[in-house]
């Protein structure tokens, strides 16, 4: 069910916003090679060849750094790109980056002094 929801809401974000909340924070947007928004079947099908590049261990996303257009092996596969309108909320943005490292090195903390 879970894996279900989340594959739900990101085709539904990319379909209707062309982004997932995450991705419109950052500023980026999904969009097919001629500019448009994706439908949802290239949602669907970019969604699971999404989970396959990961599967392969990462090394799908690695070709975005040797293609022309910056594209991940998925988005070649399904003539997308994710385009970048830069940042609406870069101190949001920040804040979340540094959450985890903070909250990780507190439960460090709290460990070594608890025990």
């Amino acid at each position: 069910a879970m894996l279900a929801g989340t594959a739900a809401w990101s085709v539904a974000g990319e379909r209707l916003h062309g982004a997932t909340p995450g991705k419109r924070l950052l500023g980026l947007t999904v969009e097919r090679l001629d500019g448009g928004a994706p439908d949802a079947r290239t949602a669907w099908l970019r969604h699971g060849l999404r989970t396959m590049s990961m599967l392969l261990g990462g090394l799908g996303f690695a070709t975005a750094a040797i293609t022309e257009r910056r594209q991940a092996l998925h988005d070649l596969l399904t003539e997308t790109r994710v385009r970048s309108r830069g940042l609406q909320r870069p101190d949001l943005v920040w804040g979340l980056c540094a959450t985890p490292p903070v909250l990780a090195a507190g439960a460090l903390a709290f460990a070594w002094l608890g025990g």
